[in-house]
């Protein structure tokens, strides 16, 4: 039972970083000392989206399922969580690019125009 628990925890810390990286710009105009670890939070999550290199938090919270006696998803994070997709391959690195893409130039757009 503690390991569901860790993988819905892990699960939620992840959704938060998700929102951290959507969002953050409005906090870093709340309080500006944000402003490099929200822009290292931005780099780092549409490097690694943009290039498909997958998140070193995603295999943990699947091994915490498995350990908590429950089938892991098959897909990794985003698709689990925010796209709420099941495909793969070339269509999810397709969507994967876009995504990243997407995010990078709507985090300039916010800081753009909030500051």
């Amino acid at each position: 039972m503690i390991y569901r628990f860790l993988a819905v925890a892990v699960a939620i810390l992840h959704i938060a970083y998700a929102a951290f990286v959507a969002l953050g710009a409005f906090l870093v105009w709340w309080n500006p000392s944000l402003l490099w670890l929200h822009l290292a939070c931005v780099a780092w999550a549409c490097g690694t989206t943009i290039m498909d290199l997958g998140c070193p938090v995603t295999p943990l919270e699947k091994r915490l399922w498995l350990m908590g006696g429950r089938e892991p998803y098959e897909t990794g994070f985003i698709n689990k969580y925010i796209l709420r997709s099941t495909a793969t391959g070339t269509k999810s690195h397709r969507t994967h690019v876009i995504l990243g893409t997407v995010m990078g130039v709507w985090n300039i757009v916010l800081y753009f125009f909030l500051f």
